[in-house]
């Protein structure tokens, strides 16, 4: 049981890696940028 749980926690830090990367990411891509290209993901963070 105690095996199962810490492979859950494991799972959850690696998924919540590219979570906190494309939420950081998501409001700097709202700003206008004339030189950034459109980023059709940058309204779903």
């Amino acid at each position: 049981m105690t095996e199962v749980l810490r492979r859950f926690q494991r799972q959850r830090a690696a998924a919540d890696v590219p979570l906190v990367f494309y939420s950081g990411h998501g409001i700097e891509m709202r700003v206008p940028n004339p030189w950034r290209p459109l980023q059709p993901w940058g309204d779903l963070c």
